[in-house]
């Protein structure tokens, strides 16, 4: 399978998972938010009822003075009252505040007696209904054109304690059929809608999170076939080299000497080479996990450490005739916490970077300096410069400016990669600012110690 293909089906995995669990999540929410809206209305109809029928009730025995009896003040109270058998009719004018309630909504009321018969009636009636549900004092109903009905009984006393009968107080539950309904449409066609955002994100999301695998898996392949290469023109030396020796019979102590040279000169290409690929990869160990690198490192003084390695490099560079200065715009010593070998490695790669590409009679200054936090290191050049198209990739492992694979300045393309990975092992950072044909400045930063 194609790298292309197995990151765009593992794509596709990513998002579906990640869709369907998101709308199973969403699917239970949903559903919790529905019953939770239909709980607190059904909560709040129930209240409704319980306070409605609790005022009637009350107002009712005040006045009930005869069992089974209904008296003429019980009209007053609830004008709508109709008595079976009667005429009924409507008195307005005498209507009380406790009579509102049978006209807001849909509520009706029924007086039965202590032998459960229907006394009077008031409100709008549930037609030939039947009973749907039941506990100690609400019921629901429901009539013959499936009309839900809530309903409360409550027992009624005369005003001298004896049973009268009872009081059931009801309203339809079509506003909340109607409400719920709207509430499940809602969430019917909200859901799908979500779900399908919550898709495209998830295309999205995982196109982000493949990124880095992506880029990683490019870069392996990069550095392959980089590494292939570095090998591939030393061992080839080598094997032309022993080829030579096998055709060529009777060779003389100085044919055989400069044979030697070329397979000790590749070899020590070959060994450089493995080693800077092992210091890579104990950098990177270290970066991701830091107690080795805690357990190595002490305190380094970089006023010594940049003497010495002008010490060093003086008698290259004047080999080269190139100049090299160093100036210390510190009075202060400036130390931070690190590994001596590495740091010295670090800007030591920065100074043979920069006399490799300074032509003769240029100049490479090393200036150290410091700020409140860092310890700061300058390698300025005038040499050939590098052009800002080159500057963002320069410390990528085995990069060469131009794609420059001739050998003729020497070196594997790692040296600035190996400094780079050194200062992200120390917190630090390392900047370039370069032109063409005016030289570079390459600037290291290191947290001071106790920074």
């Amino acid at each position: 399978m194609q790298p292309n293909q197995l990151f765009q089906r593992t794509r596709w995995r990513l998002a579906f998972w990640y869709t369907g669990v998101m709308s199973v999540i969403l699917a239970i929410f949903g559903l919790g938010v529905f019953e939770a809206i239909a709980h607190a209305h059904r909560i709040t109809i129930e209240r409704e009822i319980k306070s409605v029928g609790s005022t009637l009730h009350d107002s009712l025995e005040l006045v009930l003075t005869q069992s089974g009896k209904l008296p003429l003040s019980a009209y007053r109270l609830i004008p709508s009252l109709c008595q079976i058998n009667d005429s009924c009719f409507t008195t307005f004018a005498s209507a009380t505040n406790h009579s509102g309630a049978i006209y807001q909504g849909n509520y009706y009321l029924r007086l039965l007696d202590s032998r459960e018969d229907l006394i009077a009636i008031a409100g709008k009636q549930p037609e030939n209904f039947s009973l749907i549900q039941q506990n100690s004092r609400f019921s629901q109903l429901k009539d013959q054109r499936n009309h839900r009905y809530h309903q409360i009984s409550l027992t009624l006393e005369t005003i001298d304690g004896k049973a009268w009968g009872s009081l059931q107080v009801g309203r339809s539950l079509a506003d909340f059929d109607r409400y719920v309904a709207t509430v499940g449409w809602i969430l019917l066609l909200g859901i799908p809608l979500a779900m399908g955002l919550i898709g495209i994100s998830a295309w999205y999301l995982a196109g982000l999170a493949m990124q880095p695998l992506s880029l990683s898996y490019r870069q392996i392949q990069q550095f392959t076939g980089d590494v292939a290469h570095e090998l591939r023109t030393p061992l080839a030396a080598i094997a032309a080299t022993i080829e030579s020796l096998l055709i060529v019979n009777n060779l003389d102590k100085e044919e055989i000497t400069e044979t030697l040279q070329v397979l000790n000169r590749q070899n020590n290409r070959l060994s450089s080479l493995v080693s800077n690929l092992l210091l890579l990869y104990r950098l990177d160990t270290q970066f991701i996990s830091n107690q080795q690198m805690k357990s190595q490192t002490a305190e380094v003084c970089l006023n010594e450490l940049i003497a010495d390695l002008v010490e060093e490099f003086t008698p290259l560079a004047k080999t080269k005739e190139i100049k090299l200065i160093y100036e210390f715009k510190t009075e202060k010593l400036v130390k931070v916490q690190g590994n001596m070998a590495n740091l010295y490695q670090l800007v030591s790669n920065l100074i043979i970077n920069a006399l490799k590409y300074t032509p003769r009679l240029g100049e490479v200054t090393l200036t150290l300096n410091q700020d409140n936090y860092y310890g700061v290191i300058t390698v300025a050049d005038n040499g050939i410069g590098i052009a800002e198209a080159e500057q963002s990739r320069i410390f990528e492992r085995f990069y060469r400016i131009n794609n420059d694979r001739s050998r003729q300045t020497g070196g594997s393309g790692l040296g600035l990669a190996i400094a780079a990975a050194i200062a992200q092992v120390h917190q630090g950072k390392i900047e370039v600012t370069s032109q063409l044909g005016q030289g570079s400045v390459f600037l290291v930063k290191l947290p001071k110690k106790n920074a």
